[in-house]
């Protein structure tokens, strides 16, 4: 029977990434359908617009498929659809059933095709300041996945129990603050504040608003493709996401990026001032009892003070695959 076997990739848009990637991306389709070379009738690749640095046939032809008809063409250009994609259809010879036959999407493809769970979630943690929230927005919109800002929900927390006079200290007052309190993430200047961030460290550290405020995150996550930051997305709330990342920074790069922040909202904002809040916000997040602050096992650390927005995103993108 000629069986057909669907899969995708992402790759950086250079020589050695499209054909590294292809590469993979085949010897993932063989090995998980039990393919030999003999067996390949013919291969289709399609590329999206942004890869054109080469043909990612040519992995085709490393891996011995020398006798198959071999096609690179370019993929529709839909607005919205995943970026820097190779996709591949395989036309083999083989006694699998329809149903045998293992489709693979690898790295950040994988959101292509939830419904064989390849749910793809990613998890940011770091320090406050490091620029979570910002990249984590930018990765989003360019994979089309759902980004959740959880420092929001902590923030907003923290500023519903100082308004409502709830002694930030007493665990039960602040949880019961939040029994009667409606959640809402959105973005507004609020809670992009210096005081509001200390204030959700404040209200962190209490273990039963942590528990409280991770089993909504978790809800909210399931079977979705989504990426979110924090500071213990990798460790509690997601623990079994497919990518985990560190991102830190430098206290001085943190504070610099902090007051052009506020300046931009018209706050002020002095420079020695919001570096001992963000020292002082370090401590809190790392000696809590509840979560504290730490890298998972299986993350990656990735160091961006002397990166920008663009750098940080495309290194991001090349550990997500």
């Amino acid at each position: 029977m000629i069986r057909a076997v669907r899969g995708a990739i992402c790759a950086e848009n250079s020589k050695e990434s499209i054909e590294a990637r292809a590469g993979e991306l085949l010897a993932a389709i063989f090995a998980a359908n039990n393919l030999r070379p003999e067996q390949i009738v013919a291969i289709t690749f399609t590329c999206t617009k942004d890869l054109n640095a080469a043909y990612p046939a040519a992995a085709a032809r490393a891996l011995g498929i020398n006798s198959a008809s071999l096609m690179c063409l370019a993929e529709m250009d839909v607005p919205g659809s995943m970026p820097k994609c190779i996709r591949v259809q395989v036309l083999a010879e083989t006694n699998l059933r329809q149903n045998e036959i293992k489709h693979i999407y690898l790295g950040a493809a994988k959101a292509l095709r939830p419904d064989l769970g390849g749910i793809m979630q990613i998890a940011i943690d770091g320090p406050s300041g490091s620029g979570k929230s910002t990249i984590a927005k930018e990765v989003a919109a360019r994979l089309g996945l759902i980004y959740l800002d959880t420092g929001a929900l902590y923030r907003a927390a923290g500023l519903a129990a100082q308004n409502l006079g709830a002694d930030l200290d007493d665990e039960a007052a602040v949880l019961a603050i939040m029994d009667d309190f409606e959640f809402d993430p959105k973005e507004n200047s609020a809670l992009r504040t210096a005081e509001a961030g200390l204030l959700a460290s404040a209200v962190g550290r209490h273990p039963g608003v942590r528990a409280k405020i991770v089993k909504i995150i978790q809800d909210l996550a399931a079977g979705q493709n989504i990426i979110m930051d924090g500071r213990d997305i990798g460790t509690v709330v997601l623990p079994d996401a497919p990518v985990k990342i560190f991102l830190t920074a430098s206290v001085e790069a943190r504070a610099t990026r902090r007051v052009h922040e506020l300046n931009l909202l018209n706050q002020p904002a002095d420079f020695d001032d919001i570096a001992a809040q963000i020292k002082a916000r370090d401590h809190q997040d790392t000696t809590r009892a509840a979560s504290p602050l730490k890298m998972a096992e299986d993350a990656q650390l990735l160091d961006c003070s002397e990166m920008d927005i663009n750098q940080t995103v495309e290194a991001i993108l090349e550990i997500i695959g």
